[in-house]
Order: C-alpha cells, then sequence, then structure tokens
C-alpha cells in the first residue's frame, strides 16, 4: 500500500472525526447549567453595583451548595433506581444528606 493510497483512506476518517469533535464541543459550549446562568446574571448584578461583593459572596456559595445537592441527590436517586441501595438505606442517606447541607448553609449564613 502507497502513501496516496494510505492518506486517501486516512484523511477521510480523520476529517470526519475532526467534524464529530467540533459539533461536540459548539453543543458542550452553548449548554449552561443553571448555576452558571445564575451565576452570570449575579455578576451582572454585582458589575452594574446593585449588590455589593459580601451579599455577592452569600448568594454565590449558597447556590454552589443548592448545586452541590441537587447532583448529589442525583446520583443517590440513580443508585436507588439501579437498586444497589434499598429503600430505607436511601432515605437514611438522604436525610444525612439534608442534615449535611443544612449545617453548611448554617455555617454560610454565619460567617
Amino acid at each position: 500500500m502507497s502513501i496516496s493510497q494510505l492518506a486517501q483512506l486516512v484523511l477521510p476518517i480523520i476529517i470526519q472525526l475532526m467534524a464529530v469533535a467540533a459539533i461536540y464541543f459548539h453543543h458542550k459550549r452553548k449548554v449552561e447549567s443553571d448555576f452558571d446562568k445564575e451565576m452570570k446574571q449575579l455578576r451582572q448584578l454585582l458589575l452594574s453595583g446593585k449588590l455589593d461583593k459580601q451579599k455577592f459572596l452569600l448568594i454565590k456559595n449558597r447556590l454552589k451548595i443548592d448545586s452541590l445537592f441537587s447532583e448529589q441527590s442525583d446520583i443517590l436517586e440513580n443508585i436507588f433506581k439501579d437498586e444497589k441501595i434499598d429503600s430505607t438505606t436511601y432515605v437514611r442517606m438522604k436525610d444525612a444528606l439534608k442534615l449535611s447541607m443544612n449545617q453548611k448553609l448554617k455555617k454560610n449564613t454565619n460567617t
């Protein structure tokens, strides 16, 4: 097999892979999480002077905690749906997660 034949075989595959990668990264960039959207709005409020820095940091930390709780709840729910844990374990873990998040929220508001 000569180099020109190899190039004719490999080049179209490389072009297709590059096109798929470009589409993937373009789509990924367009999809923003709720946390990212809310943070963008908060930054705009901070820069416009409608929100002071202390309040901004408080809301930012609250959003981080809420986002983390949501992610962890989804993971826990998926584990339960996959039947890797039983219902009593799910309820105990969910309660422990809520307790942990409430403690973080209290710590966040006290600082």
